[in-house]
């Protein structure tokens, strides 16, 4: 089928072309449709149980602090400094989306007077003789320090939260430009200012994927075309896979557009990997087109097609469809961002498939080279190519057991690295580690606190329970908890207010921080604060309460663990009548680490499984799939390796590496076994057979294996370091796979022979061979058609001797096709003993393997098809076919005793006439 639908345009049929232009203008006119989504909610799958309770958390409490404005100057404590930061908290709180501003100015100052304990604003309108009393009542308060003003008291932060307009995605990039417009003027003033959250998160991304697009989709053709001219040497093949691309990036964009998937930091990615991967299969066609018009005399474009066509028509849908299960088979993750890659991306192989297929055909007909000095048939390849295969065959040959051994211990070697990859699903980790967002996070982190942020909170089954001295207790011992954990940089709550409140009106000693013992001081303290600086810790009616937490831990296992940790302890810190929750989204995208894990171990599972399923179909043995995982899962375990030692982490760029990476590299096993069942049919020694197949498919190999590893590595210059890291490894691992399919496969295909189901299925035989051939008794057509093909098939032309008589060979023969005579010469006479229809066989007494003189010889009397069968060669391609070499071998018995029994019948009968 395939091979009809790449020669179908030979035979003036532009249908291909029809459906081409109508898919392209369905897709072009879903364009507008598309859009870019740079949320980092995409982190978090909509049905995430965590959302209940966030949901509830945010209408108790209000919004999470969804920006944070840095500010620092060295005379950070003058009228004119506090002035401006004063004013800057005004206009932002009369941003109508703005629902709550901290400044360092409007921050709760609970501090003894001596007369009474102030529990207001730390200023209220900016005075110089007021200055230097706020800045030390500023230090004094733990609820300040290292919250809106550093150690060394020059930064400040302002702090924010805002409701999202529903119906508005741009909402956020507006909201960053509004208040960047807003701080700007202060620049000149201030040593530093910058704001963190989500707002300017999706404004890097925004920017970012802008600038990758420009990039990477530029670059990825200049390596596209400099591969292709270097390893093909041809300029006119240099638009196929430039037309191919485009179409098939259209018909994404499309397909995208129509079914609302966004562009996102891994979405936008796909452009490139549509240029590289994609075109990949044009330079196995292309490849396979200059070998037909290197074997031609007078080079014919609709010949070479139809060569192309089939020699690797069925490789190119199988290694089509394999790429696109790699990339397929990351849907199983529960994060829609990679969800939706896989999504994309598999569309995007599958899409590229079917544009090559109908395409690369028309346009080699039109103006496909003609000639080419690159590929000589028989030959290794001339140039570079040309000594690695060089290189290859020498190794392979004489060293495979070093081969084997070297390679076992370089995978010992790299296994060892691997218990040292951590998780990583922080936003922040979108990013390279010298991007002015990070470089920002890190100064927040050091100097204030993290910008990471996530909420414990506490419900009691009775109302006014966490203002009684009990409840207060309850919090504080639990937030004594979380602190005395380590890995956080502050945690703020009502006890935290409760316990300053209780020191202040003991004259400051801090003897008495901790919460009010009785009822009565609690009361007090509670009635001295405004519902507005306690509305964040705790609810109205106080039956529910927030501890805030602070902190800028990126290892997604190490906060894991410590969650897990807060989770087993929390028994034991409350009383039986209060729950917890662990409540934020940054918890649920931290959640996403675990199934990062349970992601990639599951992609990686359903595409072994697939592809060895797939390679024990298509070649009818469990074997030959086992055998196609070897090479494939080399790379795996050396990119897991790389990842352990180089510090990578496993987040959502370098999860998909390992199944994506088997997907592609897959792609060489397919066209090796291929290749090498049908040199194996021409060749009875496997090894002239494996050196042939490498010759034949070093260009395809290493030419597409070096595009796609430059290709990949294109994508380490993205702004975004999941991006670079996810380049980085599928570059290495195209490395890995093409080494270990040309210096492993060669050892492993010396122990196979090989035939296709659709080999089998396509091979016409004649129903004399089926039905009355003695050698196939009882034999299941399907169990012929194999035997046949893992044999050495031979054509003679009409005159041509098969069998030369008086001399010594091996193997039995089988006349699958034709006619041929049977001639034995005596005494210079020659006479015609017999003539040889399809079923007949001879030559049997060479199947013992060991030479044997021939007593007659066999002569084409029409072009004659026939299957030679070497005793060894026999038994080794079917030691995994029990059942069919059984009864082979049961048939060979029995016509050999028929043999036997014939020629000693003509003996005794000769005798017989002799003395009679």
């Amino acid at each position: 089928m395939v091979e009809r639908l790449l020669t179908a345009n030979l035979r003036g049929r532009l249908w291909g072309l029809a459906v081409i232009l109508a898919l392209s203008a369905l897709a072009w006119s879903q364009l507008p449709k598309l859009y870019i989504d740079r949320s980092d909610e995409r982190l978090i799958r909509d049905d995430h149980p965590g959302w209940d309770a966030f949901n509830a958390m945010t209408e108790n409490f209000g919004g999470e602090e969804s920006v944070l404005i840095y500010l620092r100057a060295d005379d950070l404590w003058t009228a004119e400094r506090l002035k401006q930061i004063q004013d800057l908290g005004f206009a932002i709180e009369d941003l109508p989306e703005v629902t709550s501003v901290t400044t360092l100015l409007s921050s709760t100052n609970i501090r003894d007077k001596g007369d009474y304990v102030d529990a207001g604003p730390l200023i209220d309108v900016v005075q110089p003789t007021k200055i230097a009393e706020a800045r030390e009542d500023a230090f004094y308060s733990p609820l300040m320090r290292r919250a809106v003003i550093s150690d060394d008291g020059l930064s400040t932060s302002i702090s924010l939260s805002y409701e999202r307009p529903p119906g508005d995605p741009a909402f956020e990039l507006k909201m960053y430009q509004t208040l960047e417009d807003l701080v700007t003027p202060l620049r000149a003033d201030f040593d530093a200012i910058f704001q963190l959250g989500a707002p300017r998160l999706q404004h890097e991304i925004g920017t970012g994927l802008r600038t990758d697009l420009k990039t990477l989709i530029p670059t990825a053709i200049v390596v596209l075309l400099v591969i292709i001219t270097a390893f093909l040497r041809s300029v006119r093949a240099l638009p196929i896979p430039l037309v191919t691309s485009a179409i098939s990036l259209l018909w994404t964009l499309g397909f995208m557009a129509a079914f609302g998937l966004p562009l996102t930091l891994l979405t936008a990615i796909v452009p490139a990997l549509i240029i590289v991967i994609g075109s990949v299969e044009d330079v196995h066609l292309l490849a396979a087109y200059l070998h037909g018009i290197s074997e031609q005399e007078n080079p014919n474009r609709a010949t070479a097609i139809q060569i192309m066509a089939k020699r690797v028509g069925l490789p190119i849908v199988i290694t089509a469809i394999t790429t696109t299960i790699g990339f397929g088979a990351n849907i199983v993750t529960e994060i829609p961002l990679i969800k939706e890659f896989a999504v994309v991306s598999a569309f995007a192989m599958f899409a590229n498939l079917v544009v090559t297929v109908l395409a690369v055909p028309i346009m080699l007909h039109w103006f496909g080279p003609t000639k080419t000095g690159l590929i000589k048939e028989g030959k290794p390849p001339s140039g570079l190519i040309g000594l690695i295969v060089r290189c290859i065959e020498y190794l392979s040959e004489n060293f495979p057991g070093w081969i084997i051994g070297t390679t076992a211990l370089v995978l010992v070697v790299f296994s060892t690295a691997i218990d040292d990859i951590r998780v990583n699903s922080d936003p922040l980790s979108y990013f390279q580690p010298d991007h002015p967002f990070v470089v920002d996070a890190g100064t927040m982190h050091e100097e204030l606190s993290g910008l990471q942020l996530f909420s414990v909170t506490l419900h009691a089954s009775q109302e006014d329970f966490f203002k009684t001295p009990q409840g207060l207790r309850e919090i504080a011992e639990f937030q004594k908890f979380l602190n005395k954990q380590g890995i956080y940089d502050k945690t703020s709550s009502f006890a935290d207010m409760m316990s300053i409140m209780n020191q202040e009106f003991h004259q400051g000693d801090r003897l008495f921080h901790y919460p009010p013992e009785n009822q009565d001081d609690a009361d007090l303290y509670v009635a001295t604060f405004t519902r507005d600086q306690m509305e964040p810790f705790v609810t109205e009616d106080f039956s529910t309460a927030r501890i805030m937490v602070r902190h800028n831990v990126t290892n997604s296992i190490a906060l894991n663990d410590a969650l897990d940790e807060v989770r087993s302890a929390a028994p034991d810190l409350l009383n039986p009548g209060i729950a917890f929750e662990l409540t934020g989204k940054n918890l649920m995208i931290n959640g996403a680490a675990q199934s990062l894990v349970s992601g990639q171990f599951a992609s990686l599972l359903l595409i072994v499984a697939i592809v060895f399923l797939l390679f024990s179909a298509l070649y009818t043995s469990y074997l030959a799939g086992a055998l196609s995982l070897v090479p494939n899962l080399i790379p795996v375990l050396l990119n897991f390796g790389l990842m352990g030692f180089l510090g990578i982490p496993l987040n959502p760029g370098t999860a998909m590496v390992a199944a994506v990476a088997i997907g592609i590299a897959v792609d060489d096993t397919v066209h090796l076994m291929t290749r090498f069942g049908a040199e194996s049919r021409l060749n009875l020694d496997e090894r002239d057979a494996v050196r042939q197949t490498i010759r034949d498919e070093a260009i395809p190999i290493i030419s597409t294996s070096f595009a796609l590893a430059i290709g990949f590595g294109v994508l380490f210059f993205s702004d975004f370091s999941i991006v670079a890291q996810f380049g980085l490894l599928a570059a290495a691992t195209m490395l890995y796979a093409v080494i270990s399919d040309l210096l492993i496969m060669p050892i492993l295909l010396k122990n196979l022979r090989l035939a296709t189901v659709w080999d089998i299925v396509a091979l016409q035989l004649d129903r004399e061979v089926l039905v009355n051939c003695p050698l196939f008794k009882n034999m299941s057509t399907y169990a012929i058609k194999k035997v046949v093909l893992i044999s050495q098939m031979q054509n003679f032309e009409a005159g041509e001797e098969i069998i030369e008589q008086g001399t010594t060979s091996t193997g039995m023969y089988v006349v699958l096709d034709g006619k041929a005579d049977v001639k034995v010469k005596r005494d210079d006479i020659v006479l015609d003993i017999d003539s040889m229809a399809p079923g007949a066989v001879f030559g049997e007494i060479g199947f013992s393997g060991e030479g044997v003189e021939r007593t007659a010889t066999i002569v084409a009397t029409e072009p004659v098809t026939v299957v030679r069968m070497e005793a060894d060669i026999t038994r080794k391609a079917l030691r995994f076919y029990p059942q069919i070499a059984a009864r082979l071998h049961q048939n060979i018995s029995n016509l050999l005793a028929e043999r036997l029994i014939e020629s000693h019948t003509r003996l005794a009968e000769s005798v017989r006439m002799y003395l009679s």
